[in-house]
């Protein structure tokens, strides 16, 4: 019986015994050093493309089309050939003219030969003056005659030219709007082409009255930096402001500015729409931070600094310009600082942390 109750108190003893609790590790964190490096100080709002300059191809002369040259979407250079229109009235007319312009020259060189002898004999009154005069009155018809011809043979030249459509200029052709076959209109207002200019390119963009100020006091002849990126994508191309409208649009407070583009890799289209981004100046020694590691809270921006001793600090902070992934910090870190980028939901000031290894 003393052995039964002996068992009894020995289990009843040890079902009292509660074991251990395991001793709670610090949070894991990774973290990054705070850097210095020279940065810009932007201007950031939202523009549209637009062509460079923009080209309605239209026929000089009246005519039937008899063909085309290019592809739809094809580039062109400035002097390649477009359209043809029936030269065959034109050709005619220019021989028309060169006819009239040799007889006129041959009317010429009579009365000026006859205008000489007579001119001799003046002196000695072999010719009256009369006559004399109604020779030179001729040699001048006839000099009239050629200048007027001349410039017939010229027109119909410039008309001749005229059946044989150019680009005028370096661009992107677009749709073409009409087939052969068709009879033309000098100046007629459809057009048969339309070509777009694309290198370079253009941006507008407007900016609000106050960004303007500080981008009117920055600006210099050359034109302040600007640069371009489709949403989504990285930064395209780099250019410079070219254009200040002169007058602030009073509904929306915003002034209208324009930057032109290289696009030498044609990356940009007429009608996009892009990121734009005005430069400044250069902010030197601009302290960066990972832009996780910045968090607010009903007092503002802070980070956690991860200190010596392996303990977190909460430190608020004045944050700056944000570039990609990183912020810049105006206040309350310093270059070589390592702040805290992830696992700050776990920390309070001063508690412990372990640094998570990278992977």
């Amino acid at each position: 019986m003393k052995k039964l109750l002996l068992i009894l108190l020995m289990a009843f003893t040890s079902c009292d015994r509660t074991p251990p609790k395991p001793e709670k590790k610090p949070p894991l964190v990774t973290v990054a050093k705070a850097e210095a490096k020279t940065m810009p100080y932007v201007v950031r709002t939202i523009g549209n493309t637009i062509p460079y300059a923009t080209v309605n191809i239209t026929p000089q002369v009246s005519g039937e089309l008899t063909g085309y040259y290019f592809a739809d979407g094809q580039d062109v250079k400035e002097g390649d050939l477009l359209f043809t229109i029936d030269p065959r009235t034109y050709q005619a007319e220019l021989e028309q003219a060169q006819g009239q312009l040799l007889q006129a020259q041959g009317s010429l060189q009579f009365n000026q030969q006859r205008l000489k002898r007579y001119h001799e004999l003046l002196p000695d009154d072999f010719v009256s003056k009369l006559n004399y005069e109604e020779y030179l009155s001729g040699a001048q018809e006839a000099t009239g005659q050629v200048k007027e011809f001349e410039g017939s043979v010229n027109q119909a030249k410039v008309n001749l030219g005229y059946c044989q459509i150019t680009s005028p200029l370096e661009g992107r052709c677009g749709r073409r709007l009409i087939d052969p076959g068709n009879v033309l209109t000098a100046n007629q207002q459809d057009a048969l082409l339309v070509i777009n200019q694309i290198t370079p390119l253009y941006a507008l963009f407007n900016v609000p009255e106050r960004d303007f100020l500080q981008i009117q006091n920055y600006n210099t002849d050359q034109g302040l930096k600007v640069s371009v990126k489709v949403p989504g994508e990285k930064e395209i191309d780099d250019g410079y402001l070219d254009f200040v409208d002169n007058t602030v649009d009073s509904q929306t407070g915003t002034l209208q500015l324009r930057a032109v583009f290289p696009n030498k890799e044609k990356a940009l289209w007429p009608g996009q729409f892009v990121n734009v981004q005005v430069t400044l100046y250069e902010i030197p020694d601009a302290v960066l931070v990972p832009e996780t590691a910045v968090g607010i809270d009903t007092t503002g921006s802070f980070v956690w600094i991860a200190k010596e001793d392996d303990t977190a600090e909460k430190r608020s902070v004045k944050v700056g310009q944000q570039f990609g992934r990183q912020v810049v910090i105006n206040e309350g870190v310093k270059s070589g600082d390592t702040v805290i980028t992830g696992g700050q939901s776990a920390l309070a000031p001063g508690m412990h942390f372990r640094v998570k290894e990278a992977e």
